[in-house]
């Protein structure tokens, strides 16, 4: 369990941070490059969630094949 709350604390500070980042892009009149900062935090967030899912997928293989 302590692997899910560190890659959630993971993908709350990308996401912080990144929205930050866009908001500041989006201030200065930079839209396209703030649709940018949000596009890598998403793709930032799904890597980070990805050995989740590969566990979660683990666990359920386990249980279907009891």
């Amino acid at each position: 369990m302590p692997e899910v709350f560190g890659a959630l604390l993971k993908a709350l500070g990308i996401v912080l941070i990144g929205r930050i980042t866009a908001d500041l892009c989006k201030d200065a009149g930079e839209s396209a490059i703030a649709s940018g900062v949000e596009l890598a935090v998403k793709t930032a967030v799904l890597l980070t969630a990805l050995p989740l899912l590969n566990r979660l997928l683990s666990l359920l293989q386990e249980v279907l094949l009891l």
